[in-house]
């Protein structure tokens, strides 16, 4: 879903080690309509040495999203897929 009034000149990010030894960068945009935004996960990947994309979309309430990103740490599962490139034997 394309979302009109995206202000990508001003990221939020938050970096934030996750359980499962995961480490993730959350890059946050709000919109001009009210609330709403548009958001990318990427997660670190040691083996390659690289930021993968993991997820992105659009929210309604970017303000919450924001504050749970804020809240993730070495306790807290990320839900995600693990997209990082298993290295080779």
């Amino acid at each position: 879903m394309a979302l009109p009034g995206v202000d990508y000149r001003h990221p939020v990010v938050v970096a934030a080690f996750a359980a499962k030894g995961r480490a993730y960068v959350f890059v946050s945009f709000s919109s001009t309509k009210p609330n709403w935004g548009a958001y990318v996960t990427f997660q670190v990947c040691k083996s390659t040495p690289s930021l993968v994309p993991a997820d992105s979309g659009t929210v309604d309430n970017i303000s919450s999203l924001r504050a749970d990103n804020a809240k993730v740490g070495p306790q807290v599962y990320v839900a995600l897929d693990d997209v990082c490139p298993k290295p080779e034997s």
